[in-house]
């Protein structure tokens, strides 16, 4: 079967984890966050403005990338939830864990690839909302923090999976 080409709907795109922080994001060991509803990464370059008296324009130059990740977790009054309790446990230690925000799944066989944004980071927001008519959600902001392996920086980096 050919590879499908063409728009992707948002419940095809899946958002990952991984306890373990290496140089790059490692597939084995990913945990699927499945109760994940609206997930939104916010990629922005700051910038400076450069102006002189040559110009009646206020011009621009980027400075450095910004990256944000937030999404809603569908919460379960289950007190078995894991992902729950390991979302919450992560925010309440400030654990840095490696995030993949992906437009499909990670490994399946005979379909497309997939690609995202990985990066190191940690929960900073664990908010939730408790609507009168409506189902509790959690609302979760993830923002990229400084970490090394083997002495060197990891940045956000794109994941490519190639297609099988």
């Amino acid at each position: 079967m050919p590879t499908p080409i063409g728009p992707i709907a948002g419940n095809e795109c899946r958002l990952f984890y991984n306890t373990s922080v290496a140089a790059t994001f490692t597939v084995a060991g990913a945990v699927l966050v499945t109760e994940a509803i609206d997930v939104s990464v916010s990629l922005a370059a700051g910038k400076t403005d450069v102006m002189s008296r040559a110009s009646t324009f206020k011009t621009k130059l980027p400075t450095l990338d910004e990256l944000s990740l937030s999404f809603g977790y569908l919460y379960n009054s289950d007190v078995g939830d894991t992902l729950f309790n390991a979302l919450r446990t992560a925010y309440l230690a400030k654990t840095i864990w490696h995030w993949a925000v992906m437009d499909g799944p990670l490994t399946t066989p005979g379909v497309k690839g997939a690609q995202g944004i990985t990066f190191p980071g940690i929960i900073t927001e664990f908010n939730h909302e408790q609507p009168l008519e409506g189902t509790v959600v959690y609302n979760l902001v993830v923002d990229p923090v400084r970490t090394k392996v083997s002495g060197a920086i990891v940045n956000p980096a794109w994941l490519t999976i190639a297609a099988t």
